[in-house]
């Protein structure tokens, strides 16, 4: 029985670190700064679906806390401020004209001023809010 002590402590050991790298670890997600992203749409539509952009707009993250976001005509400027779990939120925004744009550059903004979160999602990253942004990395 005691020959068999090491062994059985061994598996103990085992099943501990196996079943604590089940817990649910926070996901850390990587700095948005100084990264260049394609809008590849906005959703969810009435029906659910992503509606594709058909427009090159671009979302700058400048630097670790400001952003610029090129509309039809119009450019949004202003701060922003991300963590690595994901929590997001944009300030003191400033747009110089409040005309000519498209609906869905209206839209575009519109979820930009609500979003609160982000995520990794395929390809790029997703901004949650009063709907959402899908944007593609620009480099790529």
């Amino acid at each position: 029985m005691i020959k068999l002590l090491p062994y059985v402590i061994s598996v103990l050991g085992l099943i501990y670190f196996a079943c604590s790298a089940w817990e649910d670890e926070p996901e850390y997600l990587p700095s948005l700064a100084y990264s260049k992203w394609k809008v590849d749409g906005v959703g969810p539509s009435s029906d659910g679906e992503k509606t594709p952009s058909k427009t090159n707009y671009q979302l700058e993250f400048i630097n670790d806390s400001t952003f610029t976001l090129n509309l039809d005509i119009n450019k949004v400027i202003g701060r922003y401020s991300a963590t690595p779990y994901g929590e997001l939120s944009f300030y003191k925004i400033m747009k110089n004209k409040d005309c000519c744009d498209s609906q869905y550059a209206l839209k575009l903004e519109e979820i930009l001023k609500s979003a609160h979160r982000y995520r990794i999602s395929e390809g790029g990253i997703t901004l949650m809010g009063n709907g959402e942004i899908y944007l593609k990395n620009q480099q790529q």
